[in-house]
């Protein structure tokens, strides 16, 4: 199959999210190995502030989502989840300093859920697509 360069590209292998690894041969002759649609060359960046503590807030990430990355600016720790209600009973904590991400995304459309129990922080987010 061709890549969209042009070049020749012979599959290796399906991995269990259906990304197609291939074997091809770049502009200088130079073997590599692509992961096909799991590559990500687009970003985009959202600061959304958590103005009042305790209180869900939600960003919705782009559609072609295929990774992302978040993290709270400032040393707190943030309770983040995938469905909207339940900041408070099923979620995950991005620890004080740490940064939480999800790679491998099959062009997902998704919205983050999430809620800090201190006022006036944000959280960083960083959508690849």
């Amino acid at each position: 199959m061709p890549d969209p360069k042009g070049n020749l590209v012979t599959p290796v292998g399906i991995d269990a999210l259906g990304n197609v690894y291939a074997l091809l041969v770049d502009d200088d002759g130079r073997l590599q190995v692509s992961a096909g649609d799991a590559e990500a060359h687009e970003p985009t960046v959202f600061n959304v502030t958590m103005a009042a503590a305790g209180t869900q807030y939600a960003q919705a990430l782009p559609a072609g989502t295929k990774k992302f990355t978040a993290k709270c600016r400032t040393y707190v720790p943030v309770q983040i989840c995938f469905t909207t209600g339940e900041t408070d009973t099923l979620y995950l904590t991005i620890p004080p300093g740490q940064t939480y991400w999800e790679d491998r995304l099959l062009d997902a459309a998704l919205t983050l859920y999430f809620e800090c129990a201190i006022a006036a922080q944000v959280l960083e987010i960083v959508a690849w697509s």
